[in-house]
């Protein structure tokens, strides 16, 4: 935890624990943050472009797959690992985004990162977990066997049509042997 008074609220509200995040989804989840709190109205009046997410990500080491950091398999508490450190280093993004001369924690960015800690924990239903639909055993029996059948008849058209070309090649190096027959007597 930030020991920096300036951060007790967002320290509090990462006290509060968070559910595992998968990896992959962390991207996801990066990148709508960075959507929503790097807009260009928010930013300085120095910052003529809008903020590039994937440039952003990929600079702080997130490509494709999100952090190591930002996954946990395991409920979390503070900033060290999974929500919680996806919360700070958007906030790092962002503070970067929107005043570009500023150092890491300088004022403001204690601010930054309790809005959007606050927005996940309060705006959003991402840390409820989603309960997946059991599927009816019969209806996953039913799919594998039309996903077999269609793979059967697949395989079934490449060896027709790998007989029908051995046939034709048969053919052609018959057809070549009578002429060179020919040519020879």
């Amino acid at each position: 935890m930030n020991k920096d008074p300036r951060y007790a609220a967002v320290n509090a509200l990462h006290a509060q624990c968070y559910p595992p995040l998968m990896r992959a989804n962390a991207y996801r989840y990066a990148a709508k943050l960075l959507r929503k709190f790097g807009s260009k109205a928010d930013a300085s009046a120095t910052v003529e472009h809008d903020l590039n997410i994937e440039r952003t990500l990929f600079e702080w080491g997130a490509r494709e797959t999100g952090r190591r950091c930002w996954a946990s398999s395991k409920p979390t508490r503070g900033h060290s690992r999974g929500w919680g450190r996806l919360i700070h280093d958007v906030g790092h993004m962002v503070h970067r985004y929107r005043h570009p001369t500023f150092k890491a924690h300088a004022t403001g960015e204690h601010a930054i990162e309790t809005e959007i800690a606050y927005y996940v924990r309060h705006s959003t239903d991402w840390l409820t977990p989603r309960e997946t639909p059991a599927l009816d055993p019969l209806l996953k029996v039913a799919q594998a066997n039309a996903r077999d059948c269609a793979n059967r008849e697949r395989w079934q058209r490449k060896l027709d049509r790998a007989r029908r070309a051995i046939v034709k090649l048969t053919r052609r190096i018959k057809a070549r042997e009578r002429r060179l027959l020919k040519a020879t007597s």
